[in-house]
Protein backbone atom coordinates (compact mmCIF):
# COMPACT_ATOMS: atom_id res chain seq x y z
CA UNK A 1 0.00 0.00 0.00
CA UNK A 2 1.54 3.65 -1.08
CA UNK A 3 1.70 6.01 2.16
CA UNK A 4 -1.25 7.80 1.95
CA UNK A 5 -1.71 9.88 5.49
CA UNK A 6 -0.35 13.12 6.37
CA UNK A 7 1.69 13.83 9.27
CA UNK A 8 -1.51 15.74 11.17
CA UNK A 9 -3.63 13.31 10.16
CA UNK A 10 -1.77 10.51 11.63
CA UNK A 11 -1.57 12.71 15.09
CA UNK A 12 -5.45 12.98 15.02
CA UNK A 13 -5.92 8.98 14.18
CA UNK A 14 -3.71 7.88 17.19
CA UNK A 15 -5.75 10.72 19.43
CA UNK A 16 -8.69 8.65 18.45
CA UNK A 17 -7.37 5.46 18.77
CA UNK A 18 -6.45 5.97 22.53
CA UNK A 19 -9.51 7.40 23.11
CA UNK A 20 -10.93 4.26 21.73
CA UNK A 21 -8.40 2.26 23.93
CA UNK A 22 -9.22 4.60 27.23
CA UNK A 23 -13.06 3.74 26.61
CA UNK A 24 -12.56 0.09 26.81
CA UNK A 25 -10.59 0.46 30.31
CA UNK A 26 -13.55 3.00 31.71
CA UNK A 27 -16.97 2.41 30.50
CA UNK A 28 -19.04 -1.11 31.35
CA UNK A 29 -21.83 -0.75 29.05
CA UNK A 30 -20.34 -3.03 25.60
CA UNK A 31 -23.08 -1.13 23.93
CA UNK A 32 -21.00 2.39 24.54
CA UNK A 33 -17.53 0.97 23.80
CA UNK A 34 -18.87 -0.50 20.50
CA UNK A 35 -21.14 2.91 19.26
CA UNK A 36 -17.77 5.33 20.83
CA UNK A 37 -15.53 2.85 18.78
CA UNK A 38 -17.39 3.45 15.50
CA UNK A 39 -17.67 7.28 16.62
CA UNK A 40 -13.97 7.32 16.10
CA UNK A 41 -13.75 5.30 13.17
CA UNK A 42 -16.02 7.54 11.33
CA UNK A 43 -14.01 10.42 12.36
CA UNK A 44 -11.15 9.03 10.92
CA UNK A 45 -12.55 8.05 7.99
CA UNK A 46 -13.81 11.77 7.61
CA UNK A 47 -10.24 12.55 7.05
CA UNK A 48 -9.84 10.69 3.85
CA UNK A 49 -13.44 10.98 1.99
CA UNK A 50 -11.93 9.59 -1.30
CA UNK A 51 -10.38 6.22 -0.02
CA UNK A 52 -9.97 3.42 -1.33
CA UNK A 53 -10.81 -0.12 0.47
CA UNK A 54 -7.24 -1.30 1.35
CA UNK A 55 -6.94 2.27 3.19
CA UNK A 56 -10.16 1.92 4.46
CA UNK A 57 -9.47 -1.77 5.62
CA UNK A 58 -6.21 -0.55 7.62
CA UNK A 59 -7.95 2.40 9.41
CA UNK A 60 -10.50 -0.11 10.52
CA UNK A 61 -8.28 -1.88 12.88
CA UNK A 62 -8.55 0.60 15.62
CA UNK A 63 -12.68 -1.22 15.84
CA UNK A 64 -10.42 -4.14 17.20
CA UNK A 65 -8.32 -2.04 19.58
CA UNK A 66 -9.12 -4.07 23.52
CA UNK A 67 -4.98 -3.71 25.47
CA UNK A 68 -2.60 -1.65 25.45
CA UNK A 69 -0.44 -3.96 22.91
CA UNK A 70 -3.65 -3.61 20.10
CA UNK A 71 -3.21 0.23 20.65
CA UNK A 72 0.72 0.01 19.95
CA UNK A 73 0.02 -2.36 17.13
CA UNK A 74 -2.43 0.12 15.06
CA UNK A 75 -0.17 2.79 15.61
CA UNK A 76 2.93 1.03 14.03
CA UNK A 77 0.36 0.27 11.41
CA UNK A 78 -0.75 3.75 10.61
CA UNK A 79 2.98 4.56 11.01
CA UNK A 80 3.69 3.13 7.63
CA UNK A 81 1.19 4.41 5.78
CA UNK A 82 2.63 7.93 6.76
CA UNK A 83 3.85 10.40 3.60
CA UNK A 84 7.71 11.07 5.11
CA UNK A 85 8.83 14.75 4.92
CA UNK A 86 11.00 15.89 2.42
CA UNK A 87 14.50 15.48 3.99
CA UNK A 88 15.83 19.13 3.45
CA UNK A 89 19.53 19.87 2.91
CA UNK A 90 21.44 22.78 3.49
CA UNK A 91 21.20 23.76 -0.42
CA UNK A 92 17.43 23.44 -0.13
CA UNK A 93 17.24 26.11 2.54
CA UNK A 94 19.52 28.27 0.74
CA UNK A 95 17.05 28.21 -1.77
CA UNK A 96 14.06 28.85 -0.24
CA UNK A 97 15.84 32.05 1.56
CA UNK A 98 17.90 33.36 -0.92
CA UNK A 99 17.65 36.68 0.89
CA UNK A 100 19.24 35.64 4.06
CA UNK A 101 23.48 36.39 3.66
CA UNK A 102 24.12 34.16 6.02
CA UNK A 103 21.85 31.09 6.61
CA UNK A 104 23.07 28.92 9.51
CA UNK A 105 21.38 25.99 8.91
CA UNK A 106 20.87 23.54 11.65
CA UNK A 107 22.65 19.69 12.02
CA UNK A 108 20.31 17.19 10.97
CA UNK A 109 19.87 13.57 10.41
CA UNK A 110 16.95 11.39 8.70
CA UNK A 111 15.58 10.71 11.79
CA UNK A 112 14.99 14.94 12.17
CA UNK A 113 12.64 14.64 9.48
CA UNK A 114 10.21 12.16 10.75
CA UNK A 115 6.82 13.18 11.84
CA UNK A 116 6.97 16.45 10.42
CA UNK A 117 4.30 18.76 9.09
CA UNK A 118 6.79 21.36 8.88
CA UNK A 119 10.65 22.16 9.81
CA UNK A 120 11.84 24.78 11.52
CA UNK A 121 15.00 26.46 13.06
CA UNK A 122 15.87 28.87 15.25
CA UNK A 123 19.24 31.39 14.26
CA UNK A 124 19.45 32.30 17.64
CA UNK A 125 21.92 35.12 16.80
CA UNK A 126 19.38 37.04 14.56
CA UNK A 127 16.28 35.96 16.78
CA UNK A 128 15.26 34.56 13.21
CA UNK A 129 12.56 31.58 13.01
CA UNK A 130 12.88 29.89 9.34
CA UNK A 131 9.91 27.20 8.64
CA UNK A 132 10.00 24.66 5.85
CA UNK A 133 6.60 23.43 4.64
CA UNK A 134 4.94 21.64 1.94
CA UNK A 135 2.46 23.54 0.27
CA UNK A 136 0.53 22.62 -2.60
CA UNK A 137 3.23 20.23 -3.29
CA UNK A 138 6.10 22.13 -3.05
CA UNK A 139 8.34 22.83 0.02
CA UNK A 140 8.01 26.88 0.76
CA UNK A 141 10.04 28.90 3.19
CA UNK A 142 8.90 31.15 5.54
CA UNK A 143 11.08 33.60 8.05
CA UNK A 144 10.45 36.26 10.68
CA UNK A 145 11.67 36.92 14.10
CA UNK A 146 10.63 35.14 17.28
CA UNK A 147 10.41 36.95 20.59
CA UNK A 148 9.75 33.66 23.64
CA UNK A 149 7.12 35.05 25.69
CA UNK A 150 8.50 33.43 28.79
CA UNK A 151 4.86 31.94 29.62
CA UNK A 152 2.39 29.02 28.77
CA UNK A 153 -0.15 29.88 26.09
CA UNK A 154 -2.06 28.55 23.12
CA UNK A 155 -0.18 27.82 19.77
CA UNK A 156 -1.76 28.92 16.53
CA UNK A 157 -0.79 25.88 15.02
CA UNK A 158 -1.04 23.03 16.93
CA UNK A 159 -3.30 24.65 19.45
CA UNK A 160 -1.84 23.00 22.54
CA UNK A 161 -0.97 24.79 25.64
CA UNK A 162 2.58 25.08 25.48
CA UNK A 163 5.97 27.57 25.76
CA UNK A 164 5.75 29.77 23.07
CA UNK A 165 6.79 32.55 21.57
CA UNK A 166 6.06 35.82 18.94
CA UNK A 167 6.58 34.65 15.84
CA UNK A 168 6.02 37.88 12.91
CA UNK A 169 6.47 38.25 9.64
CA UNK A 170 6.55 41.40 7.35
CA UNK A 171 4.68 40.93 4.34
CA UNK A 172 4.80 43.99 1.14
CA UNK A 173 2.05 45.38 0.71
CA UNK A 174 3.25 48.13 -1.93
CA UNK A 175 6.01 47.00 -4.15
CA UNK A 176 6.39 50.67 -5.38
CA UNK A 177 6.39 52.23 -2.18
CA UNK A 178 8.41 49.32 -0.45
CA UNK A 179 5.06 49.19 2.31
CA UNK A 180 4.81 46.49 4.66
CA UNK A 181 2.65 45.09 7.25
CA UNK A 182 3.67 42.56 9.92
CA UNK A 183 1.63 39.37 11.15
CA UNK A 184 1.95 37.68 14.36
CA UNK A 185 0.90 34.90 16.35
CA UNK A 186 2.15 32.91 19.26
CA UNK A 187 3.57 29.79 18.03
CA UNK A 188 5.27 26.18 19.38
CA UNK A 189 9.06 27.50 20.92
CA UNK A 190 9.59 23.47 20.55
CA UNK A 191 8.93 22.73 17.11
CA UNK A 192 9.02 19.25 17.30
CA UNK A 193 6.45 18.92 20.03
CA UNK A 194 4.46 20.79 18.11
CA UNK A 195 4.64 18.70 14.91
CA UNK A 196 3.95 16.43 17.25
CA UNK A 197 0.23 17.85 18.38
CA UNK A 198 -1.19 18.88 14.70
CA UNK A 199 -3.68 17.21 13.83
CA UNK A 200 -4.97 20.38 11.46
CA UNK A 201 -3.48 22.57 9.16
CA UNK A 202 -5.33 25.78 9.20
CA UNK A 203 -2.88 28.04 10.74
CA UNK A 204 -0.22 26.98 9.29
CA UNK A 205 -1.38 27.12 6.21
CA UNK A 206 -2.73 30.95 6.97
CA UNK A 207 0.58 32.23 7.65
CA UNK A 208 1.73 30.98 3.97
CA UNK A 209 -1.06 32.31 2.19
CA UNK A 210 -0.74 35.46 3.81
CA UNK A 211 3.37 35.77 2.58
CA UNK A 212 2.31 33.96 -0.50
CA UNK A 213 3.26 37.50 -2.01
CA UNK A 214 6.64 37.74 -0.99
CA UNK A 215 9.88 36.28 -1.63
CA UNK A 216 12.15 35.22 0.90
Amino acid sequence: MDAFIQNHQYNEIIRQAKHVHNTRHTVNDDKVKKEFSFYCFDKICGLFPARAKEQEDLLAWILSIETEQDLLHYQEKIREAVIPFPQVTDQTAKKLFKKTKKLHFPKTTPETFEQLSYFSWLDTSSGKKFLIAEIDGELKGLVGSFLPYNKKSICHFCHHVADVGLFTIDVKTNTKLQTYKSLGNYICSDSASCNQHLTELDGLQAFYDYAKKTSN
